[in-house]
């Protein structure tokens, strides 16, 4: 009988690199070894914040004089970041209110987009529309219903900030 020959282990230059990400001091064949991660453990005495490749943090000053409450949104790309989730409701406070939260890219090469669709006090919606694409240009967009206006500056770059304004 003729004995089968031991499968050949080729090494690319991705695997040499992840080897040497992970710290593993060895290469052994991909499915032995535990993909790298980027966590950050907590057991260390300084713990280094990670700036995620693309954000976008949105802040609404509703001059509108209506509550916003009761918001739909979704996320097609990205998480919210931590302890910035979208806030329940935005006053009117007699004039002028300002709310934020944040979005985050999640993944490799991925950016962060989303949208928020408040109620108005008095009926109608309000939608608010966020995208950092981890390639190409930032864009934003919001409707507000019949006789109120909305608009935005800013939202330029990898971690953008954003102000939208509604009356």
């Amino acid at each position: 009988m003729f004995a089968r020959p031991a499968p050949s282990r080729r090494l690319s230059a991705v695997a040499l690199t992840l080897a040497a990400v992970a710290g593993t001091g060895s290469v052994l064949a991909p499915a032995a070894q535990a993909a790298p991660t980027a966590a950050v453990h907590a057991d260390s005495a300084s713990v280094a914040a990670v700036t995620p490749l693309r954000s976008v943090k949105v802040n609404v000053a509703n001059a509108s004089r209506l509550s916003l409450f009761n918001p739909s949104w979704s996320l097609s790309h990205g998480i919210w970041s931590s302890g910035q989730e979208l806030p329940y409701t935005i006053g009117s406070n007699g004039g002028y209110t300002v709310a934020s939260w944040q979005t985050e890219s999640q993944g490799f090469a991925t950016g962060t987009e989303g949208q928020a669709v408040y109620s108005m006090e008095g009926g109608g919606t309000l939608t608010i529309r966020w995208n950092n694409p981890f390639s190409g240009s930032n864009s934003y967009g919001c409707d507000a219903p019949a006789g109120r206006s909305c608009s935005w500056e800013g939202g330029g770059g990898k971690n953008a900030t954003v102000l939208f304004k509604i009356a």
